[in-house]
């Protein structure tokens, strides 16, 4: 046997055609299939959005008290990895995000000589060369950060 004649593509039959053609249209059917909730008024779809929310700082002492140095980061790809919006809880950035190693997800911390009462959450990590005592506070614009710069703060963790 020709080896060239081992390798070649033979036409397929209309049977098989017709065979995967009921497939692909079945997966579709299936897989575009959701039941939806709608308005029974205006036949609107109605969108549940499923919203989870973090604990809340509660007006008490801090349960631990840390000198840190604290710096800014920004959104920017040479600051972050390949998603810089996305933070590694899987929120996105915004004000009050704070990136740290040593504190677990969703720790409510606070920089009172800087910040007053206001409560940032823990949701982003730093790189892994910097571990105990080094916070990153996420703010939006880059000539705000370096006007920040690096800073020993008192952080209460909640």
């Amino acid at each position: 046997m020709n080896i060239a004649n081992k390798y070649t593509i033979k036409p397929v039959p209309w049977s098989m055609k017709l065979l995967g053609a009921l497939i692909m249209t079945i997966a579709l059917l299936v897989h575009s299939y959701h039941p939806q909730v709608v308005n029974a008024k205006t036949g609107e779809p109605i969108i549940q959005v499923v919203r989870i929310a973090l604990p809340i700082a509660p007006d008490r002492a801090p349960r631990k008290t840390v000198t840190v140095l604290a710096t800014a980061y920004n959104s920017v790809p040479w600051q972050t990895d390949n998603t810089p919006f996305i933070t590694a809880s899987g929120t996105r950035t915004r004000h009050g995000v704070v990136a740290a190693n040593f504190l677990p997800i969703g720790a409510h911390v606070r920089f009172p000589e800087v910040y007053g009462d206001t409560v940032f959450t823990i949701e982003d990590r730093m790189n892994k060369k910097y571990y105990r005592g080094r916070v990153d506070i996420w703010m939006e614009d880059v000539p705000d950060a370096r006007i920040f710069g690096a800073k020993r703060l008192t952080m209460e963790v909640f």
